[in-house]
């Protein structure tokens, strides 16, 4: 393949994954992703595009998840196991999260808690984003979350894995230590079933109408 037509990929294959980044709805496909930063082209974009780079997600989030990636999966599906619902309905989450006094991504997680129908509901999202205030952790890096499929009970969107409830979308609108640009990353507990959004692209795609 000629040198142009390299080229020439590598900007169609940019675009693609920009057009996902920049989509108020997401999710952004990761395999796409991956193509993407192995041709070079994320870091091209990025620095020949100066005038839009308050609108594009820091690349240093996306290195950071596909570092972890297998990782967040991995222990996401291990901390629901930890849940406690009397109707089975165990989700767990995991995340890295960011301090600017030392500058590492130390894990938190969480999972959800309700023992009795007439409980009060603990969400394992809640859970993890308390700790890791309490912490003094500034910022969540990237958000990783799995537990059963389900219709969402305000939007009525339904999606192949579980996504934070609305109650969760709201704390991540209000948490100082979450950010329109944080990472949600969706895993379906038993199949290798993966959404990637960032928390302004959930919030949208289930704003109702």
């Amino acid at each position: 393949m000629k040198i142009r037509e390299e080229i020439a990929l590598i900007q169609k294959r940019a675009m693609i994954i920009l057009d996902q980044i920049m989509d108020p709805f997401g999710p952004i496909n990761l395999e796409d992703f991956l193509y993407y930063k192995n041709l070079g082209a994320f870091y091209a974009w990025y620095t020949n595009h100066e005038e839009r780079q308050s609108e594009f997600v820091d690349p240093l989030r996306y290195f950071i998840f596909l570092e972890h990636r297998q990782f967040l999966i991995d222990y996401v599906r291990d901390v629901r196991k930890r849940a406690k619902s009397w109707r089975e309905f165990n989700v767990g989450a995991f995340a890295l999260a960011h301090s600017r006094y030392n500058g590492y991504f130390p894990p938190f997680w969480g999972f959800n808690v309700k023992e009795n129908p007439e409980d009060k509901t603990d969400c394992a999202e809640k859970r993890l984003i308390l700790s890791a205030e309490e912490a003094g952790f500034d910022r969540i890096i990237v958000l990783a979350v799995s537990g059963p499929l389900q219709k969402d009970e305000i939007s009525g969107r339904e999606s192949p894995t579980l996504h934070p409830c609305w109650r969760c979308r709201e704390l991540f609108q209000e948490s100082p230590i979450m950010h329109p640009k944080t990472l949600i990353f969706t895993v379906h507990p038993e199949f290798d079933i993966f959404e990637l959004r960032t928390v302004e692209q959930l919030i949208n795609f289930h704003e109702v109408k």
